[in-house]
């Protein structure tokens, strides 16, 4: 379920912000073309409501990597725009999932945008099939 929070959010990103801006789910060492974004999670968190219903927090830092470096008019902007941009995504499935707990700051001219996506899930068991039953009996006539 995370992987597919990030898959939603690489895809709404590519939505806004077209092919000219990578997007990277996995950490790039070296090659990182700029502008891009980066998207991290941080501590995903799981609580049982009631039975087998859970709810599912997955805070998310999407980094921002500006074309030109410690450019704070353009972290302002794009920090400003993701507050909308983010503020539901789709998943794959077509579930709408709405972002909360917006922030953004600005560390070493990288902007970092923090949201949570949260929503609730049912976990399912498989069941052991029912054994073979036998039935003998018939309709009693008078």
């Amino acid at each position: 379920m995370v992987n597919n929070i990030k898959d939603a959010i690489s895809i709404r990103l590519n939505q806004v912000f077209g092919d000219t801006y990578e997007i990277y789910t996995i950490g790039v060492e070296q090659g990182l073309e700029e502008p891009c974004f980066f998207i991290k999670t941080l501590s995903p968190t799981r609580k049982q409501i009631i039975g087998n219903r859970y709810f599912l927090e997955v805070p998310i830092d999407i980094h921002y990597f500006p074309s030109v470096k410690n450019d704070n008019d353009e972290l302002d902007e794009v920090g400003t725009s993701l507050f909308n941009d983010l503020e539901y995504i789709t998943m794959v499935n077509g579930d709408q999932v709405r972002g909360t707990k917006m922030s953004y700051e600005k560390f070493e001219g990288v902007l970092h945008f923090f949201v949570s996506y949260g929503m609730f899930l049912i976990k399912t068991e498989e069941l052991d099939p029912m054994g073979e039953i036998s039935y003998t009996g018939g309709v009693k006539t008078e």
